[in-house]
């Protein structure tokens, strides 16, 4: 049960800013991790989309101390990759911005950021510590509640050093070149 108020939510985890400032394309299905008599085996099933921001007004994630983040203004995406064994603990619906951000970040290492005060957003790099805590901060202000938000937190702990370590620059160089 969400026992935190919309106001307290805003308080202690931030909040959402233009929710609708992207478009979010569906792009083509993950391959399999391996197939077998027919069947198609994955590890993380689901779909690639490609994310476009809104030059106008693009998703905007501001935490509660008024340092607001964006993602890159396009790049591919899974969204919330969560093992379909794990659906009974975390749920992948209803965090579509926060697998945004996560993503993004995980993609390009850190997220266009701008500190409360200033006017103009640049890019700065992350941690994957960091990126993963905000992320659940992330989580908890798009309504899901605190023990999921921690839930959530483990899960990329545990797992999330597949992806962060196969976005390495020297791995995307050699995917551009092979391209």
């Amino acid at each position: 049960m969400n026992d935190l108020t919309p106001q307290l939510r805003e308080a202690l985890y931030g909040k959402w800013e233009n929710p609708k400032g992207f478009s979010n394309y569906k792009h083509h299905e993950k391959k399999a991790l391996f197939s077998w008599r027919g069947f198609n085996f994955h590890l993380f099933p689901g779909v690639v989309r490609e994310y476009i921001a809104d030059p106008d007004a693009p998703l905007t994630y501001v935490a509660a101390d008024g340092t607001a983040y964006r993602p890159d203004k396009h790049f591919f995406n899974d969204g919330a990759s969560v093992p379909p064994l794990l659906h009974c603990l975390i749920e992948p619906e209803g965090m579509e911005f926060s697998a945004i951000l996560h993503d993004s970040a995980y993609e390009h290492k850190g997220l266009w950021v701008r500190a409360l005060g200033e006017e103009v957003f640049t890019f700065r790099k992350m941690s994957r510590s960091e990126v993963d805590s905000l992320l659940r901060q992330m989580v908890v202000a798009e309504g899901r509640t605190e023990s999921e938000g921690r839930a959530i937190h483990a899960a990329v702990f545990v797992a999330g050093w597949v992806p962060w370590y196969s976005k390495s620059p020297e791995k995307q160089a050699t995917v551009m070149r092979a391209l």
